[in-house]
């Protein structure tokens, strides 16, 4: 039974260095700025939501079209076109 004892802090010893040895994302990095920037706004401006919207700027077709192809390759994607679902639709008549 001793060498049971010593192989379980053997593997606790195993188990805290790996978790030791972990790095943040960059998900982890960045956590909560979205919110922390929201909540500074409001609070800068709390009528905000009463103002005339500003319209979204977008990308450009072609420029969107880079970055999605660009997205695909890093992720090993291949870009395939999808099949649109067909539907059936049904009045109930026997006829």
């Amino acid at each position: 039974m001793v060498g049971l004892g010593k192989l379980a802090v053997l593997g606790l010893c195993g188990l805290a260095l790996a978790a030791a040895g972990c790095t943040t994302s960059r998900v982890a990095e960045h956590f909560g700025e979205a919110q922390r920037e929201n909540v500074a706004r409001m609070i800068e401006n709390p009528e905000a939501e009463r103002a005339p919207a500003q319209p979204v700027l977008g990308l450009d077709p072609l420029t969107a079209e880079e970055v999605v192809g660009k997205y695909e390759r890093e992720q090993g994607r291949s870009r395939e076109p999808s099949q649109v679902p067909s539907i059936l639709l049904s009045t109930g008549s026997d006829n």
